[in-house]
């Protein structure tokens, strides 16, 4: 995939709060278990991602631009 000005990187310790960010605005309003749920994000919510980012294997796409984060899987 080409995506002008979008570099995939690793999500790391210093794009923690853009990745959560990202994943509370764009992922968990339209993720349809959750939204089936009614679930609101939450500290719980927070802390089960951020566990899951630690792992480092989260693929992230940013503007290299702007820094701006584009999709994170």
């Amino acid at each position: 995939m080409n995506v002008p000005n979008g570099k995939f990187v690793l999500v790391d310790e210093a794009s923690y709060d853009k990745a959560l960010t990202f994943i509370r605005e764009h992922f968990m309003p339209h993720e349809p278990i959750g939204k089936g749920m009614g679930l609101q994000w939450n500290h719980e919510q927070e802390e089960f991602y951020l566990g899951v980012l630690k792992d480092k294997l989260t693929p992230m796409l940013i503007d290299e631009t702007t820094g701006e984060v584009i999709a994170i899987r």
